[in-house]
């Protein structure tokens, strides 16, 4: 049988996870401490620790295709090893706590969403992705407060606008739900003193 040229069409397919790409566990750490001291092995060691940021930057693009794909899941999956390699790139929590979200798995998202918040303080997307797993969490008074900060730093930021709209209306929806079953409650307890009387 004769295969087809190589440069015919590349097609990126999602491959399985290989353990070949997880690093030494002391790898980053020695990395980072040759570079600071300017110590012998410094230039090999920082080229090591460059090589797994582009290992995980492989993998969050691979992720990328597979969210795209509506695969949550596999994409997860993607972004988690890459933040295995690389725990420092925002990019991988912040595209983690959506994928999260979007099972439903919220309280991992909130937890990503504040990881990322603290990689990176002075993105819009970090209080747009933290508003978000706080409002589906119904925590909705602290989701208005995050979206309301993100928008002190960008008035115009649509996600951030959106965001504190529906914050807003759904914790006036709690609000007014809290007021009609405590109404409710009195009501029933007039009732029932009404019935001892």
């Amino acid at each position: 049988a004769t295969r087809p040229p190589r440069h015919a069409v590349r097609v990126r397919v999602a491959r399985p996870l290989a353990r070949h790409l997880s690093p030494p566990p002391v790898a980053m750490s020695h990395a980072g401490d040759a570079a600071a001291t300017g110590g012998e092995g410094g230039a090999a060691d920082a080229g090591e620790a460059d090589e797994y940021v582009l290992q995980a930057q492989a993998l969050r693009e691979n992720g990328n295709a597979a969210f795209k794909d509506g695969d949550m899941q596999l994409a997860v999956t993607y972004y988690t090893q890459g933040i295995g390699i690389n725990p420092d790139d925002p990019l991988l929590y912040s595209n983690r706590a959506a994928a999260y979200l979007k099972i439903g798995y919220k309280s991992k998202s909130l937890y990503d969403a504040e990881k990322l918040m603290e990689l990176r303080p002075e993105w819009t997307k970090s209080f747009s992705r933290l508003g978000a797993a706080q409002h589906a969490l119904g925590r909705f008074d602290a989701a208005l407060d995050t979206f309301t900060q993100g928008l002190a730093m960008d008035p115009l930021n649509r996600a951030l606008r959106e965001g504190k709209k529906a914050a807003e209306e759904a914790a006036e929806r709690e609000r007014t739900a809290r007021h009609a079953a405590a109404q409710r409650e009195r009501e029933a307890e007039e009732q029932r003193r009404g019935a001892g009387a």
